[in-house]
């Protein structure tokens, strides 16, 4: 059977947002101290609570594991720019499917 016009590019939808989250899924971002961290919705939600925590408690400088799965030794403001960087990096990506 043939098909539709609509039903053609709904398909093309579903594989453009398949690509973007393979792209999502592998943000990898590098502070400006030179530390790469993932970037990946995760990620995100990690720093995100970690940020939170450190907010409740006080802490400025703890241990992350970074992209390269080394357990590093982090500053708040670390982690900070690399949620910034991240949340940036999937906006940057997220309407792709849709141009």
């Amino acid at each position: 059977t043939k098909r539709s016009d609509e039903q053609i590019a709904a398909l093309e939808l579903v594989k453009k947002k398949a690509q973007r989250q393979v792209a999502v899924d592998n943000i990898k971002v590098t502070v400006s101290t030179g530390k790469e961290f993932d970037g990946n919705e995760d990620a995100i939600r990690r720093l995100t609570s970690t940020l939170k925590a450190a907010d409740i408690t006080g802490l400025t400088e703890g241990v992350w594991v970074l992209a390269n799965d080394e357990p590093t030794p982090v500053t708040k403001a670390e982690l900070e720019e690399a949620l910034a960087l991240s949340v940036q990096a999937m906006g940057a990506i997220w309407a792709e499917p849709y141009l």
